[in-house]
């Protein structure tokens, strides 16, 4: 399906080049392998229960965000999709907590840049398409503990 990814480092302009200059075209054979999995009924199933799965998911991050934020922050569960918005309380500089947070290995990303408004600085937006795994509820604990520190300053 020519389908995959590169961790580039220091090459990221080669391959570039390299992907423009041999992909010009997408894969006949390929698309018609998804179109032929598209129209059939496995494809409804799959979507079933990868939004099953979701939401179970998105119910998970949002128990342990409520529990974990300090007090004037909101989670606003989404209508559709996998990602959450933050909002912290309007003195907390959520690109400082950015920056505190990659630090100590966690990364989430803040809301002003999807924005052109300043009017995010305060809010993160967290993908929940992961599996909430010991490893990923301890990030986000840590995070929270970011934002507790912040509030409190």
């Amino acid at each position: 399906m020519r389908i995959g990814f590169v961790r580039a480092t220091g090459l990221m302009p080669q391959l570039v080049e390299a992907k423009i200059r041999w992909s010009l075209e997408s894969s006949h054979p390929a698309q018609l392998v998804l179109e032929s999995y598209l129209s059939t009924p496995a494809y409804p199933a799959h979507l079933r229960r990868l939004r099953a799965a979701l939401s179970l998911r998105l119910d998970e991050y949002l128990a342990l965000l409520t529990d974990a934020l300090p007090m004037g922050s909101t989670v606003a569960r989404p209508l559709g999709g996998c990602l959450l918005w933050v909002s912290f309380p309007q003195r907390v500089d959520a690109t400082e907590i950015f920056l505190r947070a990659a630090k100590e290995g966690v990364v989430a990303v803040p809301g002003e840049l999807f924005s052109a408004h300043p009017h995010f600085r305060n809010c993160f937006r967290i993908n929940v398409g992961r599996a909430l795994i010991p490893p990923r509820r301890e990030e986000l604990l840590r995070l929270c503990s970011i934002v507790h520190g912040a509030v409190q300053a």
